[in-house]
């Protein structure tokens, strides 16, 4: 029997489409594996904080926002406890990437709030701005961006 050449490519092609795919569906177990150890962390530092340990709780929602798929409440949450213990720069930095994770009107409401506490008012807009898109009707964001219009001028 005389071998096509077709028959002698389909192998290799069969096989290297069997490893993208097997590559492909490790990876997403990987995400979901640190999705889900995230999530887990998440709700250990929220069960300390009802024990009053922030600390405790701190410290496990910083290995949340270690891995490398994190999920943007860990970043929000941490972002509160470094408000709460003037840790302002680290705080911003936490809700700007759990902004960028999940867009939420709420998180660039604050970052534009501490963004104009700190005299940075063009960055507090560009916030309020972003907040005022994803809820229109958000009446302390359309205060606050009257009040940084009128400083502006």
């Amino acid at each position: 029997m005389k071998m096509r050449k077709i028959d002698f490519l389909s192998f290799p092609v069969i096989f290297i489409f069997f490893l993208c795919f097997f590559f492909t569906l490790l990876n997403w177990i990987n995400q979901m594996a640190n999705i889900d150890r995230a999530n887990f962390y998440v709700r250990y530092a929220l069960w300390k904080v009802n024990y009053g340990e922030e600390d405790k709780a701190m410290e496990y929602l910083r290995k949340a926002t270690e891995l490398k798929y994190s999920v943007p409440e860990a970043h929000t949450l941490l972002a509160s406890f470094y408000l709460k213990k003037g840790f302002v720069m680290e705080a911003l930095r936490h809700l700007k990437k759990g902004g960028e994770m999940l867009p939420h009107y709420q998180t660039y409401f604050l970052i534009g709030y501490i963004e104009l506490s700190l005299g940075r008012y063009e960055n507090a807009k560009r916030f309020l701005e972003k907040c005022l898109k994803l809820k229109p009707d958000f009446q302390q964001a359309v205060e606050l961006l009257n009040q940084l219009k009128g400083s502006l001028k």
